[in-house]
């Protein structure tokens, strides 16, 4: 005896012929076998909603545990953090965006009278280089205190000049303090010249 044959088709794709009284038993299969797969999928995807949920709350629990840190070191593991879950800027780029917006709502607020609020932006501001230092791999602490150290050794740089002159700097215009600080930035770069020349770079060419 010969059967009547259906086709059956499946995902836009999938076909077979089958015997009509195996139809039934091939429709109920498939519709088990596609519910198993939905579910396993719902069940991944609500793991992985579940275990990011997870990772975010321990970052920021691991964050709240450092409050006793110092404030530049505190705001760097703040913004990895973030970086960690998404928040951040694809490229540096963003980040000098973002000092030049702050810089600017600094000098408003400034201006405004308003120190409370000139305060505020001024942390946002330092948060904003921190993010800077962060994209250079660079420690804002220790380019703080170079940068320190540098102006140290201008402002004496400039006393020497000043004496050696016969000039006192707290009689003089802000032109020519300005005048002497060039000129010490210029002596000390010159002397930066000369001792690189003395002592050069091993394994230069």
């Amino acid at each position: 005896m010969r059967h009547k044959e259906y086709t059956v088709r499946q995902n836009g794709g999938f076909r077979f012929a089958a015997p009509h009284y195996l139809q039934f038993t091939f429709e109920v299969y498939w519709q088990t076998v596609t519910n198993i797969h939905c579910y396993s999928v719902n069940i991944a995807v609500t793991n992985s909603l579940e275990e990011d949920a997870t990772a975010s709350r321990d970052t920021m629990d691991s964050v709240r545990n450092n409050n006793e840190m110092r404030p530049f070191p505190l705001a760097m593991n703040v913004q990895r953090a973030a970086s960690r879950l998404g928040f951040d800027w694809p490229d540096i780029t963003g980040v000098f965006d973002k000092v030049a917006e702050e810089l600017a709502e600094l000098r408003d607020a400034e201006r405004s009278g308003d120190n409370d609020h000139a305060r505020a932006e001024l942390g946002d501001l330092l948060f904003a280089a921190v993010s800077v230092a962060r994209f250079l791999d660079a420690d804002p602490e220790q380019c703080l205190h170079e940068a320190t150290k540098r102006f140290e050794s201008r402002l004496d740089m400039v006393a020497k000049i000043a004496e050696k002159e016969g000039v006192s700097l707290q009689s003089c215009a802000a032109e020519r303090l300005d005048a002497l600080w060039e000129q010490a930035k210029r002596l000390m770069r010159q002397q930066l010249e000369k001792d690189l020349d003395k002592h050069p770079c091993s394994g230069a060419d």
